[in-house]
């Protein structure tokens, strides 16, 4: 059994008859940050005409081999408080030109990202093509794991950056209040509203109560876009088929239950 199986084997083992691909939904959000406190994306239809930019479903289909699906805001569909009502940003390039019209800049401008190794080094270079088709110019900077780390938990990274992001606990309180509450050294996007409604979210013990708190906020942080909104990843494991177990849905592997015939 192997786990995190990326796209480039996914033939090679359904077209094995010794192995069989099993997944789950997944519960890991792929995302990229516009947000910055300075330059062009304090401007919301900058951070709006970026996310119209970006073919999501086409890196579904060519990075992950269409084994993902596009989200909304920066939760996972089987967390609580997820809103199905919330549609992702469609793939509209003229309307991102729009936006950057209405926003001064008719011609784009150019702007620094950082990047991490592996997956997200591929989808932040395709992310690259996509923005420079409407006028942005992104000067691409990788970074070694460890150096991206540590400018990530410091709130040091680029103006553009893209990561991922596994809302363990199932309820995303912990990841609105680490990227969209003032003070914090990850958040380059805030509010005294939004903080406020994150503050009072927290206080609630009501379930209904809570899971409306926290519609109203994804909605604003749909609405104001300070990330884009790519796709939640399935999980992938490649099995051989003799081998029989219980896909987990929260990629801790329990193996009490597996066995081989």
């Amino acid at each position: 059994m192997i786990n995190s199986v990326p796209a480039t084997a996914i033939n090679s083992i359904e077209s094995n008859p010794n192995l069989r691909l099993d997944k789950a939904e997944g519960i890991r959000i792929y995302y990229l940050s516009t947000a910055y406190t300075s330059g062009p994306t304090q401007d919301k239809r900058v951070r709006q005409a970026i996310s119209y930019a970006v073919d999501t479903q086409l890196l579904i289909d060519k990075l992950m081999g269409g084994y993902a699906v596009q989200i909304a805001a920066p939760i996972a569909t089987s967390n609580f408080g997820a809103d199905v009502d919330l549609k992702p940003y469609p793939y509209d390039p003229q309307k991102a030109k729009q936006l950057l019209a209405e926003a001064g800049y008719p011609n784009g401008f150019e702007i620094e990202m950082n990047t991490q190794p592996g997956i997200y080094t591929d989808i932040a270079q395709a992310i690259v093509q996509m923005l420079a088709d409407v006028g942005i110019k992104v000067n691409l900077k990788p970074l070694p794991a460890a150096e991206f780390e540590d400018k990530y938990q410091s709130g040091q990274l680029a103006p553009l950056w893209n990561s991922g992001y596994s809302v363990w606990q199932g309820d995303p309180t912990t990841l609105i209040s680490t990227f969209f509450v003032t003070g914090m050294p990850r958040a380059k996007y805030f509010s005294d509203e939004l903080d406020q409604k994150i503050n009072d979210m927290k206080q609630m013990t009501d379930v209904e109560q809570r899971k409306k708190a926290l519609h109203e906020i994804l909605k604003i942080l749909h609405e104001d876009a300070p990330w884009v909104y790519l796709f939640q990843g399935n999980d992938l494991y490649g099995v051989s088929k003799n081998v029989t177990w219980n896909v987990p849905y929260d990629q801790l592997l329990e193996m009490k239950t597996a066995s081989i015939q």
